[in-house]
């Protein structure tokens, strides 16, 4: 299903998005999301609560203009998804229903025996108010999930952030002790400008840099614009000097992170740090704005913000005894509680039994196909080939015959085939290219008819991901040890 949809505004803002002109000139983009489409088809098909609950699938392209796509399926531009729309009578219902469905994408990555989070999310572009993303751990990629040893409550570190009861200020004797991170607002007066210590104890092997969280700058600061990448150069054309060297209406908002020594010596220190690092343009206007300092506030329950984002071995912020760590992970599933966020405005509603008319609860859960697939692929492979999971591998055991074997080589292939997917080569090739060949494909099981087979009844069992290379006694006639040893291996891969 390819979707053309009007561009506006609004939407251009929401997604890296494929847009292009018509030969009018009307402005058309090809879809990222599917959300508006699925609803105003409900809205003009349901009527009645009898026609509820409702569940629409669909497996499909989507299109996102991705600034970097990286190594093939892993982010792509066009990429392949599986939806699920729920539509339901109540809330209470459609959490029903997300629960549901959280389970159901449990349970399809527990098959896979693969490590995954599933983590507290944030919405997003999509909206709603509950959303949780799933995650396979992997040092290729682009998310970092937050999870607590003791407790297990995990979070994606776009919702986290760190309290403490009193921060232990650090010195700063040299420029490399201080970090800034700069942003601006979404009228491009103000210039936010963010000091913090720069860390550099963290513990070995953490992949997770000490920078800004920008979820503290978005609280401190709510008009924050943080899809900016190049903020001094928009600030400095929005903002233009006058004769007089000043500039009007342009602010410098400018946040110091609590661990940062304020008064005395070391205050003095700091600042002087600080003006060395002022952007060139900043101190081209000398001054002639107005420029507004603050701490960061404490939490209701009296503790700080830390500005700079969680890292291994902050303690956790649920339950307050056990220390996080934080993994990098590659997202491939996601589910949203949506509630009303496209029900209401696009006017899809039904008679209920008291013959009210009210609006549908809804829910939208998606699982990228082709992320998946090359998320396992960067995960499992090594410098032989693919390595598959046996519940999505194309066929779980390959059947190789050596030469004289290739009759016997179709009764195992026939055999196996009562307790695993297997395949059998009968290519017209040596058995050493046939071997190399199904490394590269990644059968989780190959079963070689070599030379143990004509003397002693054996086939040679390997599987490259556990390690594996044996002889297993196989009869054509009766059960074998070697079905029950298929069995046995496939439930670890």
């Amino acid at each position: 299903m390819l979707f053309l949809v009007p561009l506006d505004d609004q939407i251009a803002h929401r997604f890296q998005l494929f847009g292009f002109h018509d030969r009018k000139d009307a402005k058309f983009l090809l879809s990222p999301t599917h959300e508006e489409e699925i609803t105003s088809l409900v809205a003009s098909t349901v009527q009645s609560y009898k026609d509820l609950p409702l569940r629409l699938y669909q497996i499909g392209r989507k299109f996102r203009d991705e600034a970097r796509p990286r190594q093939g399926l892993l982010r792509g531009r066009e990429f392949t998804m599986k939806d699920l729309y729920t539509f339901d009578i109540t809330e209470q219902q459609a959490r029903e229903t997300y629960e549901e469905v959280r389970l159901a994408y449990r349970a399809f990555l527990d098959e896979l025996r693969l490590p995954y989070l599933v983590a507290e999310a944030d919405s997003g572009n999509i909206g709603g108010t509950l959303s949780h993303e799933y995650h396979f751990v992997s040092a290729k990629g682009e998310d970092n999930v937050i999870s607590c040893g003791s407790c297990g409550y995990t979070i994606n570190d776009e919702l986290a952030i760190t309290s403490v009861d009193q921060p232990e200020q650090v010195s700063v004797e040299h420029k490399k002790h201080l970090q800034r991170w700069i942003g601006i607002t979404k009228d491009r007066k103000n210039l936010v400008m963010a000091w913090f210590p720069n860390n550099t104890q963290q513990p070995s092997g953490d992949e997770v840099k000490n920078e800004v969280n920008p979820n503290v700058i978005k609280a401190l600061v709510p008009d924050i614009d943080l899809s900016v990448e190049n903020p001094i150069e928009i600030w400095d054309k929005a903002n233009p000097r006058q004769e007089d060297g000043s500039r009007p209406d342009a602010q410098i908002i400018e946040i110091n992170d609590e661990r940062l020594p304020l008064g005395d010596d070391a205050g003095a220190k700091r600042a002087e740090i600080q003006q060395k690092l002022m952007p060139r343009e900043v101190l081209k206007a000398g001054g002639a704005f107005s420029s507004i300092q603050f701490q960061l506030r404490p939490r209701k329950d009296n503790k700080t913000m830390q500005l700079t984002r969680t890292l291994t071995g902050d303690p956790c912020q649920k339950c307050g005894d056990g220390k996080v760590k934080v993994d990098r992970a590659i997202e491939v599933g996601h589910t949203f509680h949506l509630g009303t966020r496209y029900s209401k405005p696009l006017e899809a509603t039904f008679v209920d039994s008291k013959d009210r008319r009210v609006t549908i609860e809804m829910g939208c859960h998606g699982i990228g196909v082709s992320r998946l697939v090359g998320a396992i692929a960067s995960m499992l492979s090594d410098t032989k080939g693919l390595n598959w999971p046996a519940a999505i591998a194309p066929f779980q055991t390959v059947v190789i015959p050596g030469k004289g074997n290739e009759s016997d080589a179709e009764d195992v292939a026939r055999k196996l085939n009562s307790v695993a997917d297997t395949v059998l080569d009968d290519r017209q090739k040596p058995i050493g290219w046939k071997l190399n060949d199904a490394d590269l494909v990644g059968y989780p099981l190959i079963i070689v008819l070599g030379r143990s087979w004509k003397a002693e009844g054996k086939v040679e069992v390997q599987c490259r991901r556990l390690g594996i290379k044996e002889e297993v006694q196989c009869s054509l006639e009766a059960s074998s040890t070697l079905e029950q040893r298929i069995q046995k291996l496939l439930q670890q891969l």
